[in-house]
């Protein structure tokens, strides 16, 4: 199948960017077996400007080219994450999105939008696991308003959209989008402290 094929072939050329962006120092200790709250705040921090970014790229693409595919906001759910920690998301980063330089482009960072919810999952068993059951994992645990079933639909939604010949343009947009992700994250770094929320 066309879906399958893409899909091989887009993590293929984006695994060096991909593993770049979870073995980020502010990431990494997500999956890891000391995992202390102050690493998720932390993680959820830095996490903040690059959602917001990748979010508003991709949604003012699917405005754009007018897709048939639903795009939410979850950042507005790390957002209530991180108040519910004791944090409060930065504010000194921009967050500004630019559409796209095409469409395929535009694919490509739909692409790590989407999978990143896959990530989301793991990450939250991970963090309920070794932190309990109260640490708030929202923006982790959002449903897809597609349903559990959303990962085979997105391939079906993207082989619809783009020829064979485009798929490098798509896999160059996914490198793009890993990239830009990255240096937002490293970006949020130095601005990172402790900021609990006012207490009411």
């Amino acid at each position: 199948m066309e879906a399958d094929k893409l899909a091989r072939f887009l993590k293929a050329y984006t695994r060096q960017a991909h593993h770049r962006v979870d073995q980020h120092p502010l990431l990494k200790p997500l999956m890891q077996a000391k995992l202390e709250v102050n690493h998720y705040g932390y993680a959820l921090t830095a996490l903040y400007p690059a959602v917001c970014w990748l979010e508003q790229s991709v949604m003012n693409a699917a405005t754009a080219y007018r897709w048939a595919y639903p795009v939410v906001s979850r950042s507005a759910l790390l957002a209530a994450d991180l108040a519910a920690l004791g944090w409060v998301a930065p504010t000194g980063i921009t967050t500004k999105a630019s559409l796209p330089a095409s469409k395929a482009h535009a694919l490509g960072a739909l692409y790590v939008l989407e999978g990143s919810r896959l990530g989301g999952e793991m990450i939250a068993r991970h963090v309920q696991k070794r932190l309990g059951e109260t640490v708030p994992r929202r923006f982790f645990t959002a449903p897809h308003p597609l349903g559990p079933g959303f990962w085979p639909l997105f391939w079906r939604f993207a082989v619809a959209e783009c020829a064979p010949r485009e798929w490098q343009a798509v896999g160059d947009g996914a490198w793009q989008a890993f990239a830009s992700f990255e240096t937002k994250l490293s970006l949020a770094q130095p601005l990172l402290t402790p900021s609990p929320a006012p207490k009411e």
